[in-house]
């Protein structure tokens, strides 16, 4: 998921549906919450984790962002990782390691707390 030809074909996408839908503030992605985490026998639910690397988050939004600053559109981040990429949700050195460097105006980034009763958004 790393690998920045794959994030092309969403970033075309997503000029698409910013140019086609101008009243579209934005996009929400979230990461974590999904996987085997929650299989279960009958259900006709499934989901993969795919972007578990720091890596992979980083080229992700990397691609998102241009495409949404050339829009003028925002990216909300939101994560609460169980499973998938570290514990960033809770421990600053994982947030700082993931997510240092991004100053960008377009992205807004919202982790859930492990109590799952608040969320703590940045910006």
């Amino acid at each position: 998921m790393a690998d920045p030809r794959l994030w092309a074909v969403y970033q075309a996408g997503l000029a698409e549906l910013f140019e086609n839908m101008p009243f579209v503030d934005g996009l929400m992605v979230r990461i974590g919450e999904g996987g085997e985490v929650y299989a279960e026998d009958g259900w006709d639910y499934s989901s993969k984790l795919a972007v578990t690397t720091d890596a992979s988050v980083r080229t992700m939004l990397r691609a998102l962002l241009d495409t949404a600053g050339k829009a003028g559109k925002e990216v909300i981040f939101r994560t609460w990782t169980v499973g998938a990429v570290r514990d960033l949700h809770t421990n600053p050195e994982s947030y700082a390691q993931v997510l240092g460097g991004f100053d960008d105006p377009h992205l807004i980034v919202s982790t859930s707390t492990p109590s799952a009763t608040s969320t703590v958004t940045c910006r």
